[in-house]
């Protein structure tokens, strides 16, 4: 019986081969094929979409709520790898924060920019620039996720 369903198998395949090709495949000018085309190779993760759209919302308005809630939902999604993930919703954050205390701190010790005020502490004067700091944090946050979710994966060939 294997032998029939291999015959049968066989018929079949050769019955698409006869078949021409513009049978075969839908046109390239219809509307089906046009949004094929658009998102060929795109399967973004929607707890990924929902977190970058939650960072870009907390960043616009300010609001730290949306911005943990859109780092919680890009570390909780599957569509990326455990590293990018964790580098996504801490590791931009985490150096975007470094980053500005090391410049503070610079400051200063009057190594680069102005000098803070008199009196002035690096401390304060990072912890005065933490919410646009981690606004912009945000925004690199989601631009990263988004650039990973929507890029053209190859196609096999």
């Amino acid at each position: 019986t294997t032998g029939d369903a291999g015959a049968a198998a066989d018929a079949e395949g050769a019955a698409d081969a006869e078949r021409p090709a513009a049978e075969a495949e839908p046109g390239p000018d219809g509307p089906a094929a046009v949004a094929a085309g658009l998102l060929a190779g795109r399967r973004p993760a929607p707890l990924l979409l929902v977190g970058a759209l939650a960072l870009l919302a907390g960043a616009a308005t300010g609001s730290l709520l949306a911005m943990l809630g859109g780092w919680g939902a890009v570390y909780l999604s599957r569509g990326l790898s455990d590293l990018t993930k964790k580098f996504a919703a801490l590791g931009i954050p985490l150096a975007t924060m470094t980053a500005s205390a090391v410049w503070m701190w610079g400051r200063s010790q009057g190594r680069w920019g102005t000098a803070l005020a008199a009196g002035g502490s690096a401390g304060q004067a990072t912890w005065t620039a933490a919410p646009g700091v981690l606004r912009i944090a945000a925004v690199l946050s989601a631009g990263f996720v988004l650039a990973l979710t929507l890029r053209r994966r190859a196609q096999p060939q």
